[in-house]
């Protein structure tokens, strides 16, 4: 069972309702970060806090077998330095690189040495490799899914700002529940998705109603708290 999960693309912890949701519903939350990522107050209290893990890319990027990413960004075709008016790009810290995937996208003009230890790299194919990375050191640490900027459903989480100290104290008493709503959504998701677009609607109704009763202990547990609790 996958009970952890590691966020990507960004280094440092999104102040949104959907990655507070991810940090109460999962075991823990991964954040890829250098040893000497810019910090700031929110991720370092979850850190602090427990709720967020950091994980260091350098311990994983080195043993990924890049073939596959190599030749998926072959197939992509993307324009060659020449033929491109800009050059969108993205940031990637080096200590994030695997250093053949590095001089793959380097010797098709997809990314270039920026300031400090950063690579610039063509916005696709910065997408690309971070999604990459993510699958790979999931794989490795096991139990873990790689999650990116999405919007939740179902499952409620508290409106407002929260310290991390609460939610962790929140979380610790309703770890079970929690959990259990979590897996739940995450097996009935996938057979959603599966599903003709016309029958999605009607399945994910039946998914609220399988929910409703822990999902209102859930909304009393954080009323109880004098928190606004939303879906």
């Amino acid at each position: 069972m996958l009970d952890n999960a590691l966020y990507f693309p960004a280094m440092t912890a999104p102040r949104s309702a959907w990655f507070m949701r991810s940090v109460l519903y999962w075991d823990q939350v991964g954040l890829i970060r250098p040893g000497d990522a810019p910090d700031d107050p929110h991720t370092r209290a979850l850190i602090d806090a427990s709720l967020v893990e950091h994980v260091e890319p350098a311990e994983y990027a080195l043993y990924g077998d890049v073939d596959p990413l190599i030749e998926r960004l072959d197939a992509l075709e993307l324009p060659a330095p020449s033929t491109r008016a800009t050059f969108r790009t993205g940031v990637i810290h080096e200590e994030k690189f695997n250093l053949t995937a590095l001089d793959a996208l380097q010797a098709r003009g997809l990314a270039r040495r920026g300031r400090g230890p950063w690579i610039e790299v063509e916005a696709t194919a910065a997408a690309l490799y971070m999604a990459y990375l993510a699958a790979l050191i999931c794989a490795r640490k096991g139990r873990t899914r790689p999650i990116t900027d999405r919007q939740g459903f179902v499952l409620p989480s508290p409106v407002g700002e929260i310290t991390a100290a609460d939610i962790a104290r929140f979380k610790d008493r309703e770890r079970e529940s929690l959990r259990r709503m979590r897996r739940t959504v995450d097996a009935r998701v996938i057979d959603v998705l599966g599903l003709p677009e016309e029958m999605r609607e009607e399945r994910v109704e039946l998914l609220v109603a399988e929910l409703a009763d822990d999902v209102a202990h859930i909304q009393e547990a954080m009323r109880r708290r004098g928190w606004r609790a939303r879906r």
